[in-house]
């Protein structure tokens, strides 16, 4: 306790974290009844027209988005701060910029499409693998490891197809 430094304690900076931590702990504590509302609805949607509804999956998306930035952020694995802080406008200015055309937009939604379709694939591979083990051996956590970061690119896949294919349709409409 005698080494302690008094500078760093002060330093406003920590405390503007500190700050922002609290907000985003209350926001995370107030958006996760918020989805468990959405969940349920999302169910009622597949029990009553066996597909879910793709609003709901596109709003779901950037609440996960929030949910990993913010713990991302209040876990100090980043310094950078989630919505409305994050500055994600820049990223879809790059796939915009990156596809002029209709038919490359729609040439790249195919190719993400079928990078879904090869890691859904291995996902459920994977899944059948985990499930088949013997409770009596020893797990493989690197099947597991394996399994999640297909999620996550699959996710992120998702996350670009959807910023694509509104792009499209915005275009569309003018």
């Amino acid at each position: 306790m005698k080494n302690m430094n008094v500078e760093e304690i002060l330093k406003s900076s920590n405390w503007a974290r500190f700050f922002f931590m609290v907000l985003y702990a209350f926001a995370i504590n107030f958006a996760l009844p918020i989805c468990i509302g959405l969940s349920f609805i999302q169910f009622l949607f597949v029990l009553f027209t066996s597909k879910v509804n793709s609003s709901l999956e596109n709003f779901n998306s950037y609440i996960i988005e929030f949910f990993n930035d913010s713990l991302a952020f209040l876990l100090f694995q980043t310094e950078e701060k989630p919505f409305p802080f994050k500055d994600s406008n820049s990223e879809e200015e790059v796939i915009k910029g990156e596809v002029e055309d209709d038919e490359e937009l729609k040439t790249k939604i195919k190719d993400i499409k079928s990078q879904i379709m090869e890691r859904e694939t291995v996902i459920n591979k994977l899944e059948i693998d985990i499930a088949s083990y013997d409770e009596n051996q020893a797990s493989d956590h690197s099947k597991a490891n394996e399994l999640s970061k297909f999620k996550k690119e699959v996710f992120d896949l998702k996350v670009e197809l959807d910023a694509i294919e509104s792009s499209l349709n915005n275009k569309d409409k003018y």
